[in-house]
């Protein structure tokens, strides 16, 4: 078959298979060589006086077979260097004839021979090869430079000279996933990418290596560095509490309700965000504050509060099933389960209380933080993930929110290393979503068996679909080794088959003789380009790529090491110290005074600061009371304590009497500073600031809901 195969065959299979820029140039040559070949035959067959002096059919072969040399003939006659006499005009044409005819001669001559079989086979590979994306060195560093942006790895050029090849930050989109192994250098690519990357970026960074390494480079070259802990984001500055939408995200990112196994309880908490959102917008305090507060204190004294404002009333009622809060007793299994989900899955959260809803906000991350190309690292190991890693997810999840919601499509850098350990949830929604608002999102893993462990298989193969660029480092376990080679695709190998044949041929005298006859029968094999066992063997340096650019592209590169360019890296910045002070609790009841006096500022009519529906979701509100109202409100706080004590001694089950709750109230009062004037922070729910060397009165051990269960009370 293969000798049916010409040139004229082979060459039409190479200008179908070349691309649109080759075919054009080609396109371009041949409308250039037509226009001389006509322009040239013209002259030849009026210029040339050899040719000129023809007739008929003769005079036109010989103009053609000059072709565009007639131009040149023309050129050298003008300038003096060929002079011909019309009487005797010689054979000097047939010089250029020969020049044109003969190259013409010998493409036709190879044209109708046969295709070396060999030859086939090298095109036919190189095709299959094309076709599945596995392209040479010098056509991939020619396809995906990377100078500033996300570096994939290095390529050797013509040169022999390392090129590093990535995701341009001008040019580049998609989403970039790193699959490696513990100690395989995913820690090198990422300081790196921080090197390169001219633009804003949130890192979350367990080992603080990062930091440690390209802090400082960041903060010279790139614009301000944030830490945590440390710094401090005010997190509803990104979500409304009064917007379901919103509020879903938040519950769903700190309580992580898909990780039961019986997520109702976990669910049915979402109506106590929801009443937190209208208590604070009521309140003009900091909603996530006082969600953390209410997961803290009393159970039926935060519900009697939420129910004391209308427009949180209907949820509260929602998560009590219609009772009234006085009404509902510790017997009530389901509300007081849920009630115990919530507590228990915010209880990692306390104690970064004051990094995500600051009293004081003065080391907190700006609003235009991207505008300023500003890096924020958040540092929290491992360990500290497993706490606080609902924390950093909303964190991560509210900066991309608010960047769709009100951001002008700035590049944004989110890196998250050690997916698995940060869990945030809906990640296929937002790798799905974020890239059309300038967002990359750069994701680190430790195998494929590690992602489908936290977000299931279906989960898993989103992630990687939605990741138009993936890193694969050599794996030490066989499903991601299997993955790998099944993505790299097939390549074609020659295999040769021999076989023997026996002919019975007569001879002259009569006599029958048996010949063999053997033949070599020459194929090509489809295999896959790396097995699995090839793979997990290959050198620790080297990086499965599979990226796109127009087309998928699939090559093997070299990783990246710049250790040796470390010790010349300048120090990290030191992130200032977390802000500790004591705890200060939500006031949840008011009495009929500050209620009156509460009512009263926000009509105006006592001068005090009218307090703006927003400020629920992260606005600030401070006011003064005078020393006497303080040393008041302090002896109703005291006063109420022992009745709530009373009233807990005489209570079989634990449940308040219903004649007091309504009387009962939970103020955190404090003596007065030295000025005779005590600071109320209303925006951050009506705190009060004690004088110095006073302990403030809120400091002491409050007891919750919880410390009046008996063992059976939560079965």
């Amino acid at each position: 078959m293969n000798e049916e195969i010409n040139f004229f065959n082979y060459w039409g299979d190479l200008w179908r298979d070349a691309s649109e820029k080759t075919r054009r140039r080609l396109r371009n040559a041949l409308i250039v060589y037509v226009v001389f070949l006509i322009l040239g035959t013209y002259l030849a067959a009026t210029q040339i006086a050899a040719v000129a002096q023809m007739s008929g059919l003769g005079k036109t072969m010989g103009a053609v077979a000059v072709g565009p040399f007639g131009v040149v003939w023309q050129v050298l006659t003008w300038l003096g260097l060929i002079v011909e006499d019309a009487r005797d005009p010689g054979l000097a044409w047939l010089l250029p004839a020969f020049f044109h005819v003969a190259p013409w001669a010998g493409i036709i001559a190879i044209g109708l021979q046969p295709v070396n079989p060999k030859m086939l086979q090298e095109r036919t590979v190189k095709k299959h090869e094309a076709s599945q994306g596995h392209l040479s060195p010098e056509a991939v560093i020619a396809a995906i430079p990377s100078k500033t942006g996300i570096p994939f790895t290095t390529l050797l050029n013509r040169e022999k000279k390392p090129v590093s090849v990535g995701l341009d930050y001008a040019t580049g989109q998609g989403h970039v996933l790193v699959v490696a192994a513990t100690r395989s250098g995913k820690g090198l690519h990422l300081t790196e990418v921080l090197k390169r990357w001219p633009g804003a970026a949130v890192v979350v960074d367990p080992k603080g290596e990062q930091y440690h390494r390209t802090a400082e480079l960041r903060r010279r070259h790139v614009g301000p560095v944030y830490h945590l802990p440390g710094h401090q984001v005010r997190l509803v500055h990104y979500y409304d509490f009064r917007n379901p939408d919103d509020i879903k995200e938040l519950h769903a990112q700190m309580l992580r309700p898909d990780e039961d196994s019986q997520r109702i309880f976990a669910d049915k908490s979402l109506s106590l965000f929801r009443a937190v959102g209208h208590f604070t917008a009521a309140r003009g305090q900091d909603a996530l504050r006082v969600l953390l507060d209410a997961a803290e204190d009393d159970f039926q004294q935060v519900l009697l509060g939420l129910d004391s404002v209308p427009a949180a009333r209907p949820f509260v009622r929602q998560f009590t099933n219609g009772q009234p809060p006085d009404k509902v007793t510790n017997n009530d299994r389901f509300v007081s389960s849920a009630y115990g989900t919530f507590t228990t899955r915010l209880f990692g959260y306390q104690k970064h209380i004051d990094t995500i809803c600051p009293h004081k906000p003065k080391h907190t991350l700006p609003r235009e933080w991207v505008e300023q190309k500003s890096t924020l690292y958040l540092t929290y190991s491992l360990n500290d993930l497993e706490g606080v890693g609902g924390v950093v997810s909303a964190i991560l999840a509210g900066l991309m929110r608010d960047h769709m919601k009100h951001g002008k499509k700035q590049r944004l850098l989110v890196v998250i290393d050690e997916t698995a350990a940060v869990r945030l949830r809906h990640l296929d929604t937002y790798l799905a979503t974020v890239g059309g608002y300038g967002i990359t999102m750069l994701l680190y893993a430790q195998s494929l068996s590690q992602l489908e462990g936290i977000y299931g298989h279906a989960g898993a193969n989103a992630i990687l679909s939605n990741c138009a660029h993936q890193l694969w480092y050599p794996p030490n376990d066989h499903q991601t080794a299997a993955h790998i080679s099944a993505i790299f695709g097939t390549r074609l190998e020659p295999n040769r088959s021999f076989s023997t044949v026996s002919r019975t041929i007569s001879q002259k005298d009569g006599r029958l003789q048996t010949v063999p006859q053997h033949s070599v029968n020459e194929s090509l094999h489809e295999m896959p380009t790396f097995s699995p066992t090839e793979v997990m063997a290959m050198s620790k340096d080297k990086v499965f790529v599979f990226t796109e650019h127009g087309q998928q592209i699939r090559f093997v590169g070299q990783r990246l090491d710049t250790r040796a360019t470390f010790s010349q890296l300048p120090p990290p910045p030191i992130p200032p110290n977390v802000p500790k002070s004591p705890r200060l609790y939500t006031q949840w009841i008011l009495s009929k005074e500050e209620s009156a006096g509460r009512e009263s500022g926000e009509n105006g009519t006592a001068g005090a600061e009218t307090v703006p529906a927003e400020i629920a979701t992260g606005g600030e509100q401070k006011k003064s009371t005078s020393a006497p109202e303080a040393s008041e409100l302090a002896k109703n706080r005291i006063g109420t304590d022992a009745t709530e004590e009373a009233a807990a001694d005489s209570s079989g089950d634990g449940s308040l009497p219903k004649e007091s709750c309504a009387a009962k109230q939970v103020a955190h009062a404090h003596p007065p500073e030295d000025d005779g004037k005590v600071e109320i922070n209303g925006a951050d729910g009506d705190d009060l600031k004690a004088g110095d060397g006073a302990p403030p009165a809120s400091s002491k051990k409050q007891g919750t809901w919880r410390d009046k269960l008996d063992e059976t009370s939560l079965l």
